[in-house]
């Protein structure tokens, strides 16, 4: 299949440390504390879509620049829709997230590379993409998922921010994007890559290059994971040691996570 351009869009980027135009290490910093979900999709013929719990625990799944973001759905995509240093990934992982403060729609961007080693990101998605090419509705229907959690394929690594419209499908609105590169964890297995391309049509269009927009930004501080932070709730600040040892506090502090003592 041949790619064709994104018309009158400024959205996807070539995400290439060559391209950008400075670093966001603090106005562009991200917090992540997603938690497990019950798996609802829809089959799409070029991904598939999956809906997402919101915590229990009255949790913020997301902080980014300081603002609070729930996720709303995520998109799997068979080819990614960013390119990587010129190239396409095996896959591509979008989260879409909700502002909880009145600010624009934020999406995690992640491509997938093709592994035989099999990890946690591996497994999930590999009950993701054969229980809904199961039955390949196109409305939402729950399925069986390992774990399911966004956060196994969220790489502990740099990344890459750009603002511009939605970089697929219609490529309208206005969002802030995160892209991290093709040096994180995220994987799919081979039998599982296979079964999408059977199922599923390439999804990709040709990048514009980040110098026509000059506007990619590279974070070089790694995402912070709640695993190892103090975890904010929407009403309490919790330090999270471990399941058993939580002490929590009333002050409030404006930010996701924060060193551990």
């Amino acid at each position: 299949m041949a790619s064709t351009l994104c018309k009158d869009s400024d959205a996807p980027h070539n995400i290439d440390k060559n391209l950008i135009v400075g670093e966001c290490d603090k106005t562009c910093k991200l917090e992540v504390n997603y938690s497990k979900s019950n798996c609802k999709v829809e089959y799409q013929s070029d991904g598939i879509k999956m809906y997402y719990d919101k915590p229990e625990d009255n949790g913020v799944p997301v902080v980014f620049a300081g603002n609070h973001y729930d996720v709303t759905y995520s998109m799997l995509f068979r080819g990614s829709i960013h390119t990587f240093n010129g190239k396409y990934a095996d896959a591509e992982l979008i989260i879409h997230h909700k502002s909880q403060d009145a600010r624009k729609p934020l999406l995690i961007c992640i491509p997938i590379s093709v592994n035989q080693k099999c990890n946690e990101c591996c497994t999930m998605l590999d009950d993701v993409v054969t229980n809904t090419l199961a039955k390949r509705k196109e409305s939402a229907f729950e399925i069986d998922c390992r774990n399911y959690n966004l956060k196994h394929a969220v790489p502990n690594r740099e990344y890459f921010y750009y603002d511009g419209p939605l970089p697929y499908g219609k490529r309208n609105g206005s969002y802030d994007i995160v892209v991290f590169h093709t040096d994180g964890k995220a994987a799919m297995h081979p039998k599982t890559f296979d079964k999408m391309k059977l199922n599923m049509k390439r999804a990709f269009c040709m990048p514009v290059e980040a110098y026509e927009r000059n506007n990619l930004y590279l974070s070089k501080q790694p995402v912070l994971m709640a695993d190892t932070y103090k975890v904010i709730t929407r009403n309490t600040v919790k330090t999270v040691r471990n399941i058993d040892d939580t002490k929590s506090h009333t002050e409030f502090i404006p930010s996701l996570f924060m060193d551990s003592p």
